[in-house]
């Protein structure tokens, strides 16, 4: 009788190893699609950029990103990672508590690109990057309003509804 019940239990077990298997494959291939199209797309804006915008002024807005990059990169909290990994990334006041952190970090990165700006102009010797960097910082605040819908389709497998 013991065999039976093993049996069993391992036959109700193996459907679902096969359909997280099948739901882990769609999402792989989903997420190396998404990242192949964002980096064809990102090659294709920067060919089309160097042919309309004078060289300096490339250099100067590349310059720019480079500095807002690494402000992105040096404040990343792991938001994220935290609504992927976490046992309450499905629980509604978690995500409320990340989306805020969100918001709050994106105005904390305007706010130091205003204040590094004078610094970076003098650095390099170029006026322009006095409003530039600030300006284009506000692309921070703008993205800490992105939803954790996003981060909760990752968690779930579920890429693909982001892409379509």
């Amino acid at each position: 009788m013991n065999n039976k019940t093993e049996s069993s239990n391992s036959e109700t077990t193996t459907p679902d190893l096969q359909n997280l298997k099948k739901t882990a494959t769609r999402g792989a291939y989903w997420t190396i699609a998404n990242y192949g199209v964002s980096q064809g797309l990102r090659f294709a804006s920067n060919l089309i950029l160097t042919h309309l915008l004078f060289p300096d002024l490339f250099g100067l807005m590349s310059l720019v990103n480079v500095v807002l990059m690494g402000l992105n990169l040096f404040s990343d909290i792991g938001v994220g990672t935290s609504i992927v990994r976490s046992n309450r990334g499905d629980d509604p006041d978690f995500l409320n508590s990340a989306w805020t952190l969100q918001v709050v970090r994106g105005f904390g990165i305007w706010i130091i690109s205003v204040v590094i700006a004078y610094p970076m102009a003098q650095l390099y010797n170029s006026p322009d990057l006095v409003w530039l960097i600030p300006m284009v910082g506000l692309t921070a605040i703008i993205s800490g309003f992105n939803s954790t819908g996003w981060f909760s389709s990752f968690r779930h497998l579920a890429s693909k509804k982001w892409l379509l």
